[in-house]
């Protein structure tokens, strides 16, 4: 009995070393790397030293290997900033159920 107790604990413990992740910020513009010693997921957003583009996504490996990235590098100008920002101002108003006028840029 006592010997069987000894075994469940061990395996708990074992999976908790094996599966808990814990977080690495990567200095590459916001990245965020959870590592366990089974498992990596890595999600990305990371910036692109030539111009205003930025790589954006998650990236998954089991025991080492690749099983899912999505990485896709996103292109930010000025023009889809200022769209974003327009979106984000009609959200926010509608959400608050306010009558104000929406700012043109």
């Amino acid at each position: 009995m006592k010997k069987k107790s000894i075994i469940i604990v061990v395996i708990i413990i074992a999976l908790i070393v094996l599966l808990v992740p814990i977080p690495r910020y990567l200095n590459d513009g916001g990245s965020v790397e959870y590592r366990a010693l089974l498992y990596k997921i890595t999600d990305y957003h990371q910036l692109v030293p030539e111009g205003f583009n930025y790589i954006e996504g998650i990236g998954i490996e089991i025991l080492g290997i690749e099983v899912f990235n999505n990485a896709k590098e996103q292109n930010e100008t000025l023009e889809t900033t200022r769209e974003r920002i327009k979106l984000e101002e009609v959200n926010n108003i509608s959400k608050e159920g306010s009558c104000f006028r929406i700012p043109s840029f």
